[in-house]
Parts: structure tokens; sequence; C-alpha cells
């Protein structure tokens, strides 16, 4: 932008379009509130563009329409053992019972559908609440000439 450029104005502005600043833009937008992303590089996605798009989510919607047998305690039990001495109860909580409600969300207010990963373990399988998948999702693939 140019000082002879007018400015942008918006209700919301996102820095960054990873998985959280796009979650953020389309919460914000089904609000009726005017978004705006910007996005440093060249490419959308960011480091959520590393991992492939997938996301752990225990307990999702779609792991449970899937038949995966799961429980919030199980997850918990995982973490726990998994963060040692750097394990937030309240954090942790907080995660397992809003990652489900972001998933529940996003599908029914976007046409973003998520698909299960069964074939993800979880990185230590045989931990304590370990599984061997069921807790990764990514979102099913989608005709971007719809946008």
């Amino acid at each position: 932008m140019t000082h002879d450029d007018p400015a942008l104005t918006c209700d919301v502005l996102v820095v960054g379009s990873g998985a959280g600043g796009l979650s953020a833009a389309v919460t914000a937008a089904s609000l009726g509130l005017d978004t705006l992303v910007v996005e440093k590089a060249e490419v959308f996605g960011g480091t959520t563009a590393r991992s492939g798009g997938w996301l752990w989510i225990p307990c999702s919607p779609t792991a449970v329409r899937e038949g995966v047998a799961d429980t919030p305690a199980a997850a918990r039990t995982y973490l726990q053992h998994e963060a040692g001495n750097h394990f937030d109860g309240a954090r942790v909580d907080a995660f397992l019972a809003q990652g489900p409600e972001m998933v529940a969300f996003m599908e029914r207010e976007t046409e973003v559908r998520f698909v299960l990963g069964p074939a993800f373990a979880d990185y230590h399988p045989d931990a304590p609440g370990g599984t061997a998948g069921g807790r990764s999702i990514c979102a099913a693939p989608f005709d971007a000439r719809a946008l």
C-alpha cells in the first residue's frame, strides 16, 4: 500500500493464514463481522501447511461418527504422560472440550468437512492413554472452484 492508496477498514484483522488464523476469520465472518486475513508468505497455510493440514483432536465428531472408541480422560492421561512437568491441566481440559466443539462449528457453519486418519497413531501409542489411531483428522478434499 502506498500513501495514495485508500486505507482498508475491517472489524477483524487476522494476521496469518494457518489453521488458527483461518479459523478465527471463519468464526468472525460467521458472526457477520467484516474480516480481513493478511499473510506474509506467498502461499496460504502457515505452519499448518507443513503438517499436511492434519489436526490432533481427540473425541472429534469425525471420530465419533466413525465409531472410534476414545474418551477425553484417556486423551488427558496421554497428554499428562507426554508433557510431564509441563502439563497444565486447565489448558488441556479446555483443549479437550473445545477441540471437538471447533470441529462441530466448522462443519455446521461452513462447507468444511473432516475425514479421519485412522492409520495415524499418537506419537507414543503404547504410552498411558495413547491410541493406535483415531485422533487425527484433516479437511476433506474441496473443490476450490466453488469459492
